[in-house]
């Protein structure tokens, strides 16, 4: 059992939801509970992204990512917060938008 719990934002849940292949579905939840179990194992961001983590898998369409950062609060239970996930050409630059809230 992890020691983190992963929680999906806004935007990484809308993503999620329109994919309607089960077998990518079950890989993105399979790497997220991964990510759970070595969470800063994930390439480690700089610069505009500093203190964000990126792992990706390799599917029949191309390349997917998951981006995410690790919350450990004092007073809560420590969890990885799953920020965006996706395949486009754009996906850095939606998370530099949504990690810098431009």
């Amino acid at each position: 059992m992890s020691e983190y719990r992963y929680k999906l934002s806004s935007r990484a849940k809308q993503v999620l939801k329109k994919i309607n292949d089960k077998k990518l579905l079950r890989n993105y939840r399979e790497t997220m509970r991964n990510i759970c179990e070595s969470p800063y194992q994930g390439g480690h961001k700089v610069g505009d992204l500093s203190g964000l983590f990126t792992v990706g898998f390799r599917y029949v369409d191309g390349e997917h990512r998951i981006a995410y950062t690790v919350v450990e609060d004092e007073g809560t239970e420590p969890f990885v917060l799953i920020l965006l996930v996706g395949t486009s050409q754009t996906f850095y630059e939606e998370l530099k938008r949504i990690w810098t809230g431009q």
